[in-house]
């Protein structure tokens, strides 16, 4: 993935106020700049119905000049990185089927002695108010460091190294 320039807003959350969270975020940030990129959510730890922990919603800007100020929102630049991930439906976002898909690139990247240089995500890429259960909506995502094999994934796509 490219530098991204993004506006943020983070809230501690557990699994059951996670959507409710990106929806109020996502909105806010919207507001503020027009989005050049799909909005993205990390996930700074271990999000469960007992376990609350930081989730991130940032949403990529076309710059962070003359970004007006707002007190929960930050304005960071998400730097360049590859990415290994699964591609999921809108069914397979919902809690506990996603971790599945945590599953399966958390195996990929064990397996391949892959360092894990950031935060789980999830790039939420469609319109997910009005996709099809079936319809793929998400990539679930690892940033990753060190990999010099092939750049496949679990699901035997490409991992994304980009380069601009």
């Amino acid at each position: 993935m490219p530098e991204q320039q993004v506006v943020s807003l983070t809230r501690t959350v557990r699994v059951g106020q996670i959507d409710e969270h990106i929806e109020r975020a996502s909105q806010i940030l919207g507001e503020l700049a027009e989005p050049v990129a799909p909005v993205f959510v990390l996930y700074h730890g271990e999000v469960s119905e007992v376990t609350a922990n930081p989730v991130e919603v940032c949403q990529p800007v076309r710059s962070l000049v003359g970004m007006p100020a707002r007190d929960e929102v930050v304005a960071r630049v998400e730097p360049e990185h590859v990415e290994a991930y699964v591609t999921i439906t809108k069914a397979e976002t919902d809690y506990p089927e996603i971790m599945g898909a945590y599953g399966a690139v958390d195996e990929w990247v064990n397996r391949r002695r892959v360092v894990v240089s950031d935060s789980p995500r999830e790039v939420y890429f469609a319109d997910f108010s009005t996709a099809r259960m079936d319809e793929l909506v998400c990539d679930v995502a690892f940033p990753i460091e060190g990999y010099q094999g092939s750049l496949d994934t679990p699901t035997g796509q490409p991992a994304r190294p980009h380069a601009g």
